[in-house]
């Protein structure tokens, strides 16, 4: 059951959302909780219930060795910090990784070592991430462990348990004490369908739109000419935004619906002017993940910061990104880039006494955004160096197949075959062309949400975008958000 399918918009979260709020005004808070509770377990089930036992393992876990860091003092507590940190990527590893350790094995045996296919539990990344997080956070003393029904909430909550935001314990368990935020209800809900209808449009039009574009073109990657390959990254680097920014629109209005503020994790990335600022607006909560516990213990190995030390820790810091994301080089490669990208940030702002032009540092870092992405996407390396190579027009820049994109070899003249055709224009083309302006210039969506306020001409503008959003739906085969494969 996934946010952009039928199941979820018609029935799950309006019953969810009816019935929190009605238990918790008639009822009684810890009755609330357990609902939600069991909400949150039964929508993670739902994809695949085999994996539920992973995520209340998990829980289970990382609860009992929170509390007994909480209890313990010395050396003792952090033997079992870094126990609880161990086992945890053990479990993350175990999934993510087995695989690829397995065939490297078997390789180097010269036999073929088989391993159950255990499957990828949905989440597994993110809600790993967060129990780390909490970890640390109870070894400082910035959280005490009390009741158990508290962090599964706080870890299950469906509206980030499959891909986020990676929440802080100290932001999101007062308020699943309290029952959420004390504040307007009706206004809390009105704002959070809006938020959400805005996310949902997001996905099913605009997501979609650049993934017939992206799906034609690489099917068959060594067959795009230049342009093509132009066309075809940069309908992926709009994919993905769209993406990622419709889930995270959609997680804050679910979860400001039932009265929660989790943390904002997508701003307008696209509009940076370098890698540093990209990072700061893309993926919030990872890039603060990474910042907190990668970058800053890895300073701290050396004697002093220097430029030379922070390079370092962000190159490792970037690379053990790239490799989160899955066990393929082109991950690597993904996080070496943007690692290579924030290097350069640090040392320009250093050393350097000139700024580039605002159009130059933005036309940059959307390119080196661009570029990193092609190996996002492609499954292998060949492929994706390929694509990468096919950016540069050594020769005719129309030489190719022709995957999408059709030249004329007289007049030069580009015709976009299938965008032009009925439907594909109503559900392609034209999408296409309002979206990748609004990714650049539009207003955000924090823009629209933090000024919303119900009137019939707003109501009227939510009721349109869920209205096209339900048109363009395909709840029979409805495709899963990106990041739900981390």
């Amino acid at each position: 059951m996934s946010f952009n399918s039928f199941p979820f918009v018609i029935l799950f979260l309006p019953l969810v959302v009816v019935g929190y709020r009605l238990v918790l005004l008639k009822i009684s808070l810890r009755t609330a909780r357990g609902v939600l509770l069991v909400a949150s377990f039964t929508f993670y089930g739902f994809h695949r219930w085999t994996h539920l036992p992973i995520l209340l393992g998990s829980i289970l876990l990382n609860f009992g060795v929170a509390r007994r860091i909480a209890k313990l003092e010395g050396r003792a507590r952090l033997r079992w910090l870094w126990t609880g940190i161990l086992v945890n990527l053990a479990i993350l590893s175990t999934f993510k990784y087995a695989g690829v350790l397995g065939g490297l094995l078997g390789r180097a045996s010269g036999s073929t070592l088989a391993l159950p296919d255990w499957g990828f539990p949905l989440g597994i990344s993110f809600f790993t991430l967060q129990q780390v997080a909490y970890l640390v956070d109870v070894y400082e003393n910035l959280l005490t462990p009390q009741r158990l029904t508290i962090h599964a909430l706080f870890v299950s909550f469906f509206p980030y348990v499959t891909a986020g935001p990676i929440s802080r314990g100290k932001q999101m368990i007062p308020q699943l004490e309290l029952g959420g935020l004390e504040r307007d209800r009706a206004l809390d809900v009105a704002q959070g369908l809006a938020m959400f209808a805005t996310g949902l449009f997001k996905k099913v039009v605009f997501a979609e739109c650049f993934r017939t574009i992206v799906d034609k073109g690489m099917a068959d990657p060594f067959a795009l000419s230049s342009v093509e390959a132009w066309v075809c990254s940069l309908a992926y680097s709009m994919q993905i935004y769209f993406d990622f920014s419709g889930y995270s629109d959609m997680a804050l209005g679910a979860a400001l619906m039932l009265g929660f503020d989790i943390p904002r994790n997508f701003d307008a990335p696209y509009r940076s002017r370098s890698i540093i600022e990209f990072w700061q607006r893309w993926h919030i909560s990872l890039s603060q993940f990474i910042t907190t516990y990668l970058y800053t213990p890895i300073i701290r190995l050396f004697r002093r910061a220097t430029t030379r030390t922070a390079a370092v820790a962000t190159m490792t810091s970037m690379l053990i990104a790239g490799v989160w994301h899955g066990s393929s080089w082109n991950f690597v490669i993904f996080g070496g880039l943007h690692g290579a990208g924030l290097v350069a940030n640090q040392y320009w702002k250093k050393k350097s006494k000139r700024r580039l032009p605002a159009i130059a540092a933005w036309a940059l870092t959307l390119a080196w955004v661009n570029i990193a992405f092609i190996f996002f996407r492609l499954p292998d390396l060949h492929s994706a160096l390929h694509v990468s190579r096919m950016l540069i027009p050594f020769a005719n820049p129309f030489r190719g197949a022709g995957v999408f994109l059709s030249a004329s070899a007289q007049t030069g003249m580009l015709q976009i075959v299938d965008i032009t055709r009925r439907p594909a224009l109503w559900t392609v083309g034209i999408p296409a062309l309002i979206a990748a302006p609004l990714a650049v210039l539009g207003p955000t969506s924090h823009w629209w949400f933090d000024n919303f306020r119900p009137t019939i001409a707003r109501a009227a503008v939510v009721a349109a975008l869920l209205l096209i959003a339900f048109l363009f739906m395909n709840s029979a085969n409805a495709t899963d958000f990106i990041y739900f494969r981390f």
